[in-house]
């Protein structure tokens, strides 16, 4: 029987420190439809960012997403009306009839949803990928209006949070927009973002423009 444990709890203690939540814990009450988390011995896919269904030379796979009970064979029906975008999905979303160039074929492909971030932005994974454990950051976009986040009252900074990955609606690659994050300290920063490898929905990955350099 699954632990009744809120996933959101979960998220939170993983954001605060992974070593709070193993993922045999975490998998064994994930919604259906979430992607798994890696446990011992497993890996996940490509890293952040450079997950695409169907990567590799040539044209990019066209997509759209169905329900779990579409007929496959009537995959081919969305010929000319798919999108060549990155897939992103939204929550529970994890079917997609797919056309792959290379095999001129349409396929009916299950997999599943998340890590997820802002605006129901979330990965999608084919069946079998697993996510490493990492830690997720509170944030939300700046809304409209609004300069700093400390002109945002802490009401509104409760209903606009969520917990989750770099994921959100963007204005295209390269472009730049503000989000409010809480940081290690607990306080909310007006940090700048730049988008990048947007798809599907409108949405994109984003990436802190202050982000400290990697070391080597």
């Amino acid at each position: 029987m699954k632990s009744f444990v809120p996933l959101s709890l979960l998220l939170v203690g993983m954001a605060r420190g992974q070593e709070e939540v193993d993922a045999a814990s975490l998998n064994a009450i994930l919604p259906a439809g979430y992607t798994k988390v890696c446990e011992d011995g497993e890996e996940g896919g490509a890293p952040r960012g450079k997950r695409q269904v169907g990567g590799g030379d040539g044209p990019p796979p066209c997509w759209t997403l169905v329900d779990a009970d579409f007929d496959r064979k009537e995959c081919s029906s969305f010929e000319g009306k798919c999108s060549t975008e990155k897939p992103y999905v939204g929550t529970g979303q994890n079917t997609m009839c797919i056309f792959f160039p290379q095999a001129s074929k349409w396929f009916k492909l299950g997999g599943s949803y998340g890590w997820c971030g802002a605006d129901n932005c979330c990965d999608f994974h084919p069946k079998g990928q697993c996510n490493p454990p990492r830690p997720l950051a509170t944030f939300f976009p700046m809304p409209s209006g609004y300069t700093s986040c400390d002109d945002i009252s802490s009401e509104e900074k409760d209903t606009l949070s969520v917990v989750g990955s770099e994921l959100m609606k963007g204005t295209g690659d390269g472009k730049q927009a503000n989000i409010c994050i809480l940081n290690q300290e607990g306080v909310w920063a007006t940090e700048p973002v730049t988008f990048t490898d947007c798809g599907g929905f409108g949405c994109c990955r984003f990436e802190f423009v202050n982000q400290p350099p990697q070391e080597e």
